[in-house]
């Protein structure tokens, strides 16, 4: 089992979109990010390949 924090799938518009229906929690919160930070922050386009990396090792390891 591999917990995460966080979410690699996500694109730019999904980021967005999450931002802008969340936008409560985010203001004020400890994050201490603006929703503008968030939306301006590009994904990284790692995410992808690291997210594929992970799906094998675990197939790879499953019995």
């Amino acid at each position: 089992v591999i917990g995460l924090q966080f979410h690699f799938e996500p694109l730019d518009n999904n980021v967005k979109e999450i931002v802008v229906n969340d936008y409560p929690y985010i203001d004020g919160s400890v994050l201490n990010q603006s929703k503008e930070q968030i939306i301006n922050k590009a994904v990284p386009k790692e995410n992808k390949q690291i997210m594929f990396q992970l799906l094998d090792y675990i197939t790879a390891h499953s019995n």
